[in-house]
């Protein structure tokens, strides 16, 4: 008869051990705690920001769209149809640099040295909705300016390059009208009336410096006459013209003669003297 043999069998025990049971708790430990850090850090944020239910922070977020409490800070564009403030406060927007709010064609574009607004129609209303300025451009050589207001108030010089039209001036202090280059002209429909309550009306034409030509001044009356009322009237610089016959003389007074082309000078007047026997060429 075999010997019996025993046959010893070796079980082989079921799961991690040694060295990689310890890589699966350092790699558990390590995601444990990469885990706490993003709570941490979302908690974090949400406090920073004061997320609630109605928005974050100053930003509520309504049925008509965002509520900011407080100032607002844009990194970017903002499109918006509508900007309001509250009810007892303003609005102010403030730009670094320049602030531009545009429309299609249409812009506004203010910086620390001017504002500019690009629009062909332009106006101004008041609170009832009635417009008290407007510009129009129709093409380019067409622009009306038209200001609707009983007063105009200009505490400093104006100027005007074309046309300007309005039934009265009046001015607290000297009122002086001055054409740089052309002419200027003066025109009313009916009438014209120049009048100083407390000073004098002073009318120049002429260079304004050393070496500049003279100018003329033409009042014309199409119909009816031209009127002046004065207590004291005084024409400075008319041509002198001597008579022709000598005899006694007046100091400082003399004959007021007109030519027939208008023309106005004044004659010594000598006794016996009149503008007819004057030797006076200022008429040729």
């Amino acid at each position: 008869m075999e010997p019996a043999t025993n046959v010893v069998q070796q079980s082989n025990p079921i799961g991690i051990y040694g060295w990689r049971k310890r890589c699966l708790y350092c790699f558990i430990g390590l995601l444990a705690i990469i885990i706490i850090i993003n709570i941490s850090l979302t908690v974090w944020i949400l406090v920073v920001l004061r997320f609630n239910i109605d928005g974050m922070g100053s930003v509520r977020v309504t049925d008509t769209g965002l509520q900011v409490n407080g100032e607002t800070e844009l990194l970017g564009t903002l499109y918006t149809d509508m900007i309001t403030g509250n009810e007892d406060g303003p609005v102010h927007v403030q730009g670094a640099a320049d602030v531009s709010l545009s429309v299609g064609d249409n812009s506004v574009k203010v910086d620390s040295n001017h504002v500019k607004i690009t629009s062909s129609n332009f106006s101004v209303q008041d609170t009832k909705g009635s417009e008290l300025l407007a510009v129009i451009s129709n093409n380019s050589s067409t622009k009306t300016t038209t200001i609707n207001s009983n007063t105009i108030s200009v505490t400093r010089e104006m100027s005007v390059e074309n046309l300007i039209q309005t039934p009265q001036i009046i001015s607290h202090e000297d009122l002086v009208l001055v054409s740089e280059r052309n002419e200027l002209r003066v025109h009313g429909n009916e009438s014209l009336l120049l009048e100083a309550t407390n000073r004098a009306i002073d009318i120049q034409a002429g260079g304004r410096g050393e070496g500049e030509g003279g100018g003329n001044i033409t009042l014309t009356a199409n119909e009816g006459m031209i009127e002046l009322i004065s207590d004291n009237l005084v024409l400075k610089n008319l041509p002198l013209s001597v008579p022709i016959n000598g005899g006694r003389q007046w100091d400082e007074v003399y004959h007021l003669c007109i030519c027939g082309n208008g023309r106005l000078y004044r004659v010594m007047a000598v006794e016996g003297s009149s503008c007819s026997n004057s030797s006076s060429t200022i008429c040729l």
